[in-house]
């Protein structure tokens, strides 16, 4: 997403935003160990809203919640080879983000290429579907919120050196007036 256009808050104006960060967010499991179809034989008893029923109503008052999505939302079978676990859920829960009042996921993490590229990409794909923006991996997400430029950067420990980052963080705040970095492990 390209930065906001709009002009930044006017110095006299005070504004406040309430910004909820929440960890791992695994809307699926491990495709060897059965946890994957235990997740989805959940999503078939209780439905979409029951993951996130109890912390729905922080998520909704707030201005902007940002989560980790800890592995793809795919369909793809490029699983990853030599790794413990290999996670991903359907393409079809990210209903849980989107009825929950999710606006940015994180998902630069362990398990985001658990099913390559191809998963990762279908994971972006999905999430804009959905009205959520999504950071990491190089992209940074922009969003304005109250009249707020917002820049959502996403990395995960081993993936990015220090140099990077720091110019990722750089350009962003050239391009915002919030800059809010998520790092996974570490």
């Amino acid at each position: 997403t390209q930065a906001p256009t709009a002009s930044p808050v006017p110095v006299t104006e005070e504004v406040t935003l309430t910004i909820t960060a929440a960890g791992d967010c695994t809307l699926g499991g491990d495709t060897a160990n059965g946890g994957y179809s235990r997740f989805q034989s959940a999503v078939r008893r209780n439905g979409y809203d029951y993951f996130l029923k109890n912390f729905r109503p922080l998520f909704e008052s707030d201005d902007l919640t940002i989560v980790n999505l800890e592995g793809p939302l795919t369909t793809s079978g490029e699983k990853r080879a030599n790794r413990t676990f290999n996670f991903k859920g359907d393409p079809a829960n990210v209903a849980i983000l989107s009825g929950s009042s999710v606006e940015i996921c994180n998902v630069a993490n362990n398990h985001a290429l658990d099913f390559g590229k191809s998963g990762l990409t279908q994971t972006a794909e999905v999430l804009t579907d959905a009205g959520i923006g999504w950071s990491g991996y190089g992209k940074t997400h922009y969003a304005l919120v109250k009249g707020v430029r917002v820049a959502s950067l996403g990395f995960t420990e081993w993936d990015f050196e220090t140099d990077v980052i720091t110019a990722a963080v750089a350009e962003a705040r050239r391009n915002s007036d919030l800059v809010i970095v998520s790092v996974h492990w570490g």
